[in-house]
């Protein structure tokens, strides 16, 4: 992944905070339930927000600090830090990765799912593998309990019932 002070970050910055925009405006059109003291729309006017604010904080970043320094014999992963370009590689992945929650979390339920999605970022971000097998489940769990017990939003049961 690019290093901060690159273009990418810039750019990706940017991305992000225009889709934040879009997301927030497009839960401004959410209608709340009557009898319901909290609407449809608070939960996404909260990420719009947050998208927004920590795109700005990475177009910002990545505007005002230099690229960092990369020896001419680095590893082949730091060319990206020292052009400023971005690993479309790992973007796919990611994505991909995303793509297969989406269509797969009806199937196999949340917490499976969530499971093998964080090992799998974790891997892929560098991380090892005891990393990964510790940290997923303690994310998938405390995400569970945040939707499921503090916003109260159901999720996909799956395999595990």
């Amino acid at each position: 992944m690019p290093k901060p002070g690159s273009r990418a970050d810039v750019v990706l910055g940017l991305i992000f905070a225009a889709l934040g925009v879009a997301v927030f405006t497009l839960a401004l059109s959410y209608r709340n339930m009557p009898g319901m003291p909290v609407g449809a729309g608070l939960f996404p006017r909260i990420v719009g927000g947050g998208m927004v604010v920590f795109g700005a904080v990475l177009a910002l970043q990545g505007w005002f600090t230099r690229p960092a320094l990369v020896a001419a014999d680095a590893p082949a992963e730091d060319e990206h830090a020292r052009t400023g370009t971005l690993d479309w590689t790992y973007v796919g992945l990611v994505l991909g990765a995303i793509v297969a929650t989406i269509f797969l979390m009806p199937v196999l339920g949340f917490l499976l799912t969530s499971f093998v999605f964080c090992i799998f970022i974790v891997r892929l971000s560098g991380g090892s593998w005891l990393s990964a097998i510790i940290f997923s489940p303690v994310m998938t769990y405390l995400t569970y309990l945040a939707f499921y017990n503090g916003f109260r939003v159901p999720l996909p049961r799956g395999l595990l019932g």
